[in-house]
């Protein structure tokens, strides 16, 4: 097994099934009950094939089922289409911020002997050593990280990328504009040709698309059945799912 099937393991052993268990016990679950097909979560990878193999064989897989979380996976290359939030302006006005920050003002009261207190004890104990003026680098960032990323955490700054793929309209930020999300998608090309996708399947996806859109706001997902019912077959529920949604 590679590095990156470790990591990839890892992170969903110890981060990402304690997060949705947290998020459910707060719903009311308990730990041991069933989960409840409305407490179903959707787990999304972005475009390395072999972290999506990681956790579709057959062990992961019937954990998965039992945990009722469904995996997804991004298409490859497709980081300004689907992955707008990477795009955001956030990372590089954090960047910018920290590098001119210190913690000489900081006002998280007693955050400062809390990551002390960290690093020297627990951290330390499971065989993290630095040198000490890393660690005192290390945790004045630390200090520096919340108030900064309160400064850069703003609507305003997420908003456009998902404008520019239109995933979200400029107006209300929650409507999807057609013209625009097509215009991401490579195999799209026209509306008026048959190249890339069938015509046949664009008109299709056109006439649908307000229809298919409340049921995913009102339910979080279109089934095959709902797709089925608004006359789309199961063998292109992929190409429409992916153009809608």
């Amino acid at each position: 097994m590679s590095i990156g099937n470790k990591k990839i393991i890892h992170y969903n052993d110890t981060v990402l099934f304690p997060f949705i268990r947290a998020v459910r016990e707060n719903l009311g679950w308990k730990p041991g009950q069933p989960v409840p097909e409305y407490m179903k979560a959707s787990s999304w990878f972005d475009g390395d094939i072999g972290q999506l193999q990681t956790m579709l064989y057959e062990a992961r897989d019937a954990l998965d089922t039992a945990e009722r979380i469904c995996r997804n996976k991004y298409y490859a290359a497709a980081t300004g289409t689907q992955q707008p939030c990477d795009l955001a302006p956030v990372f590089h006005i954090l960047k910018l911020l920290q590098s001119k920050t210190t913690a000489k003002n900081d006002r998280a009261v007693g955050l400062a002997q809390t990551l002390k207190d960290l690093f020297a004890n627990a951290l330390r104990d499971g065989g993290l050593t630095l040198n000490p003026r890393k660690e005192k680098a290390l945790i004045d960032f630390l200090r520096c990280l919340p108030e900064n990323l309160e400064a850069v955490l703003k609507k305003k700054h997420m908003k456009k990328s998902f404008v520019e793929a239109g995933m979200t309209d400029a107006e209300s930020g929650i409507i999807p504009v057609f013209d625009k999300l097509m215009g991401t998608c490579k195999r799209w090309v026209s509306c008026k040709n048959d190249i890339g996708l069938p015509k046949d399947v664009k008109e299709l996806c056109r006439s649908q698309f307000q229809s298919l859109m409340k049921i995913q706001f009102d339910h979080g997902q279109v089934s095959y059945t709902e797709m089925l019912a608004h006359g789309i077959p199961k063998s292109k529920c992929l190409i429409i799912g992916y153009l809608l949604f």
